[in-house]
């Protein structure tokens, strides 16, 4: 998920079009959207195998539990999230919400994924954390990026409205 973000605010930084940035976008997350797909099945067969539950156990562990439920609901909202992107590229909604909340739930994801790690049993407790403090430190690096480019575009957009030229860097165009 992280390339797809990156993939769609990066056009506004180097001046892409932005049915290019689009497009980009719609190919990695449609990708992404698998590799969530592929990592719940595979989650899903071998709880299944061992007879573990699906949706965690109130009595175990809070971290584990919270960590199962906080899950789905990222699941629900990728879910979501790709059935109004799919309407957008067909044109058959338009919702500027899609735009917002992409982020957040990519932060949501990346917070559970660490959360993961952290409980990830049978590794050395170094391994974990360090393993977690690396996912939080890419999806803090794509958050920053985001908010760059979001700040740059209003910076852009603001001086086009006043009618000022914008001069942009040769190996932007």
């Amino acid at each position: 998920m992280s390339e797809g973000l990156l993939a769609y605010y990066r056009g506004d930084l180097v001046g892409q079009p932005r049915s290019k940035s689009r497009g980009n976008h719609a190919v990695l997350m449609l990708f992404s959207f698998g590799c969530v797909a592929f990592a719940f099945a595979s989650i899903y067969i071998a709880h299944a195998k061992t007879h573990h539950s699906q949706v965690g156990h109130p009595d175990g562990p809070l971290l584990r539990y919270v960590h199962v439920l906080f899950g789905y609901f990222v699941i629900i909202c990728i879910v979501a999230q790709v059935l109004v992107g799919i309407m957008k590229k067909l044109d058959i909604v338009k919702l500027k919400l899609h735009g917002r909340v992409g982020p957040w739930i990519y932060g949501f994801g990346m917070s559970n994924i660490s959360m993961g790690l952290v409980m990830w049993e049978g590794k050395t407790v170094a391994l974990q954390y360090s393993t977690a403090v690396l996912v939080a430190f890419v999806a803090a690096a794509v958050f920053v990026n985001f908010v760059y480019s979001r700040n740059s575009r209003r910076l852009v957009t603001s001086e086009l409205e006043k009618g000022e030229s914008i001069e942009l860097i040769e190996g932007d165009r």
